[in-house]
């Protein structure tokens, strides 16, 4: 336990897809979720969330007629629960005055879990996560950081209702839902090490 951080996670998700084309941080909704961090070493880490987050989207918003005749508009909440591997670009320890702060790449799997939808075909899928942060020590035991995290759905339906016209639905390559958390953390560290002690004092 003396490698863990526990934290939290706040900030906004959005989708694209179907019925948002190309439009970026729209409709964004609120985010928010617990965080367990468990270093290996200075750059190599894992994490696990459960981030609930809402997404919603109308074509009547994007203002192509085309894509206004693919399906209504939606709103939905999930639980996004994942396990992400953490690379940091540099050496970086929490509670550690030289080894303070680093870049990192992130990437994982994750489960999404549907809470409620007003998509009847709405249903729990797998998706992958991928991202990039800047993680950075605050005081003795305490991190923070800054993260953009992008989802790849494997089936076009279940977030927005509506399959690309091009593909199956279950086809990874032409399905093109995506949805993207961007935000802050704070984590604590649990646990100190004997020679973390001494750099705050």
């Amino acid at each position: 336990q003396r490698k863990s951080d526990i934290g939290i996670f706040a900030g906004t998700s959005y989708y694209m897809g179907d019925l948002n084309p190309s439009k970026h941080f729209y409709n964004p909704g609120y985010a928010f979720g617990p965080i367990f961090r468990y270093n290996f070493e200075l750059r190599n880490s894992i994490r696990l969330s459960a981030i609930y987050h809402k997404l919603s989207g109308n074509t009547v918003d994007y203002g192509d007629p085309f894509v206004e005749t693919l399906g209504p508009e939606f709103l939905a909440t999930f639980v996004d629960a994942a396990a992400n591997y953490e690379i940091n670009f540099i050496p970086y320890k929490t509670a550690n005055r030289k080894l303070n702060q680093s870049l990192y790449l992130s990437a994982g799997f994750a489960y999404h879990l549907v809470l409620s939808s007003s998509v009847p075909e709405a249903n729990y899928h797998f998706v992958i996560p991928f991202g990039i942060g800047y993680k950075f020590n605050v005081a003795k035991k305490l991190s923070a950081g800054v993260e953009v995290s992008v989802r790849k759905t494997l089936n076009d339906l279940v977030i927005d209702g509506t399959v690309n016209v091009e593909v199956a639905k279950n086809n990874l390559v032409g399905n093109n839902d995506w949805y993207t958390f961007e935000g802050i953390f704070i984590s604590y560290k649990i646990f100190s090490y004997r020679e973390d002690c001494p750099a705050y004092y």
